[in-house]
C-alpha cells in the first residue's frame, strides 16, 4: 500500500513538472522572434525542453514511444526522396529530423496525458502565452519600441506581429465567456480590441485578411438560426465587394491600402520559386534548401516568401500531394469534435488557429520547417489536435460500450 502511494505521489510529481515544462518550451518557442525581452539563446534552450518534456512522457508511459501518428509517415515519405537532389543533403537531413522531433516529440506528450481535460489544459495553455506575448508587443508600442511605419511590437517583423495578434483575438474571445467576473470579462475585451489595433498597425495584409477571418468564423459559431447566418453571409459578401472594389476607401489603413494595390513586391521572387519547381517537377531541389537556387540581385540565398512555392519547389508535386493529403486528414472531422452548438470548442479554436498560421504561410517561407517561431507553434497545433481527435474517438467508443452494457443489463433484468 505504502510503496503504490509512493508511485502515485511519484507520478502526480511529475506530472507537475511536465506541465511546468510545456508552459516553458512553448514560451520559448513564442519568443524565437522576439526583438525585445528575448529569452537567451532560445534555438538551444527550445531543444533542451523538448527533450526534457519527452524524458518525463515516457517516463509516465513507462518508456513507451507508441504508434507514430500517420501524418509523421507521410512527412518522411513526402521529403526523403527530395534529399537525393538536394545540394546539401546533411542540411535537408538535420532540417527534417528537426520537424520529425517536434511533431513526434510534442504529440507523444500530448498522447502520454490521461484525459480528454488534461489535453484541453494543454491547449490552454498556449492561448495564455499567446495573449502574454501579446501584452509584451502593447507595452512596447506604448514605450515606442517596434513601432515604426509597420509596427512590430515585440517582434522582429511586422507580419510576426500581424499574425500573433489574430491569435491572441481568438484567445481572448474563446476566454471571455468562461471568465467568472465582470472584471475579467472586461480584461478580455480589452485584449481583444488592443490585439486587433496591433493587428491593423503591423500593416499586414495577411493579418487583416485572417482578422476578418477570425470575425466571420466566430459569428457563424455564435449564430445559431440558419436563417441570420445567411443574411450576414450576404452582408459580409456585399461589404467584402464594395470594400476590395475602393468604394469605401481604405480608411487610412496601411494593410488595407497594400491590399487593395494589388501589386507585390514577391512576385518576382515567387516567378522563380516557380522556375526552380520547373527544373525538379517530381521530387523537388531537396528539402530546406530552396534558398540557395535564388540569385535575384539583392535578395541572393533568400527564401522564396511563400510556403508553399517553397515546399513545391523543394519536395516536388510527389512531397506536395502526399503533405496536403496529410494535413487534410488531420482537419477532417476535427472540427465536430466535442462540438456544442453556439460555442466556440478548444478544438475549434485549435483549428482556427492553425488555419490561420497557414494563410500567414503564403507570404512567409515557415510552415514546413520548425525554425521559427510559427512553424514551432503550427506544428505542435498540429501534433495536439491528432491526440485530442484519438483520445476524443476512445472516450466515445467506451461511452457507446458502456451503454449498450447498460442497455443489455436492463434488459436482462427485465
Amino acid at each position: 500500500m505504502q510503496r503504490s502511494r509512493t508511485l502515485q505521489n511519484d507520478r502526480i510529481s511529475v506530472k507537475k513538472i511536465e506541465k511546468t515544462l510545456f508552459f516553458i518550451m512553448m514560451w520559448v518557442f513564442f519568443s524565437l522572434n522576439s526583438r525585445y525581452l528575448r529569452i537567451p539563446v532560445p534555438y538551444i534552450l527550445r531543444w533542451l525542453f523538448l527533450g526534457a518534456l519527452i524524458g518525463c512522457a515516457l517516463l509516465i508511459d513507462g518508456v513507451k514511444i507508441g504508434e507514430p501518428p500517420k501524418l509523421l509517415i507521410l512527412f518522411l515519405l513526402a521529403v526523403l526522396p527530395s534529399v537525393f537532389y538536394s545540394n546539401d543533403k546533411m542540411e535537408s537531413l538535420i532540417k527534417i529530423l528537426s520537424l520529425v522531433i517536434v511533431l513526434w516529440g510534442t504529440y507523444i506528450y500530448f498522447n502520454s496525458l490521461e484525459s480528454l481535460e488534461d489535453l484541453e489544459i494543454a491547449a490552454k495553455t498556449i492561448l495564455w502565452i499567446a495573449i502574454l506575448f501579446e501584452l509584451q508587443s502593447v507595452g512596447c508600442l506604448l514605450l515606442g519600441l517596434g513601432n515604426g511605419d509597420r509596427a512590430t511590437g515585440v517582434t522582429t517583423n511586422p507580419n510576426t506581429l500581424g499574425i500573433y495578434s489574430n491569435i491572441s483575438v481568438l484567445a481572448a474571445a474563446y476566454l471571455l465567456p468562461k471568465a467568472k467576473t465582470k472584471r475579467g470579462k472586461w480584461g478580455f475585451f480589452f485584449i481583444i480590441i488592443a490585439s486587433a489595433v496591433t493587428a491593423i498597425m503591423s500593416g499586414s495584409r495577411t493579418a487583416l485578411v485572417a482578422l476578418a477571418f477570425n470575425g466571420v468564423i466566430v459569428a457563424f459559431i455564435k449564430i445559431k438560426k440558419p436563417i441570420y447566418r445567411l443574411a450576414f453571409a450576404v452582408f459580409m459578401t456585399t461589404f467584402a465587394v464594395l470594400l476590395l472594389t475602393g468604394r469605401l476607401g481604405t480608411f487610412g489603413l496601411k494593410s488595407l491600402e497594400r491590399l487593395l494595390e494589388g501589386d507585390t513586391s514577391r512576385g518576382e521572387i515567387w516567378e522563380l520559386g516557380i522556375d526552380v519547381w520547373k527544373r525538379f517537377p517530381v521530387f523537388g531541389c531537396g528539402y530546406s534548401v530552396s534558398a540557395s537556387y535564388n540569385d535575384m540581385k539583392g535578395m541572393e540565398n533568400y527564401d522564396f516568401h511563400n510556403s508553399y512555392i517553397t515546399i513545391l519547389a523543394e519536395v516536388g508535386i510527389w512531397g506536395s500531394a502526399l503533405l496536403l493529403i496529410g494535413v487534410f486528414f488531420v482537419f477532417k472531422g476535427a472540427w465536430k469534435t466535442n462540438m456544442v452548438k453556439g460555442q466556440m470548442s478548444i478544438i475549434q479554436i485549435a483549428v482556427i488557429m492553425a488555419l490561420e498560421l497557414m494563410l500567414a504561410a503564403w507570404s512567409e517561407s515557415f510552415m514546413f520547417a520548425v525554425g521559427s517561431t510559427e512553424a514551432c507553434l503550427f506544428w505542435v497545433l498540429i501534433a495536439w489536435i491528432i491526440a485530442y481527435k484519438k483520445k476524443a474517438a476512445k472516450a466515445a467508443k467506451e461511452e457507446a460500450l458502456y451503454v449498450e452494457q447498460e442497455e443489455t443489463l436492463r434488459s436482462d433484468n427485465l
